[in-house]
């Protein structure tokens, strides 16, 4: 029985980690793409002042989409952002299975990029 007590804390202890790191990092994740709509919205003003209208209207609509989305990393925690994942493979299965092909390469890169720098020598 104690042996079943200690698996259960252990679980609970790994998914509480899980979660603060999840809500962490898409917090990190939204502001980073909150900035990246900032400078999206200050190209979309050079472009208009230079007479680029077609552009400036393309800058100015992908800097309103990425605001909203990093607005949602910003404030949506784990159970809502497993929630809406799994509610887009439902809609969108070929989408969803497109966008875990993205998340997949790219976490591989990011580990890939990290070992590199641990393995790195240090002179």
């Amino acid at each position: 029985m104690k042996d079943s007590q200690q698996v259960q804390g252990a679980a609970a202890t790994v998914g509480d980690f899980v979660q603060r790191q999840v809500d962490e990092r898409s917090t990190e994740i939204g502001s980073k793409v909150g900035s990246t709509a900032i400078s999206l919205r200050s190209i979309a003003k050079e472009l208009r002042a230079n007479d680029a209208t077609p552009a400036a209207d393309l800058a100015e609509s992908i800097a309103s989409r990425a605001e909203g989305f990093g607005r949602y990393l910003q404030e949506a925690d784990m159970d809502r952002l497993v929630g809406d994942a799994e509610n887009l493979a439902r809609r969108a299965p070929l989408a969803a299975a497109a966008l875990g092909l993205l998340v997949g390469l790219s976490a591989a890169r990011f580990l890939k990029a990290s070992n590199r720098r641990h393995d790195a020598p240090s002179y």
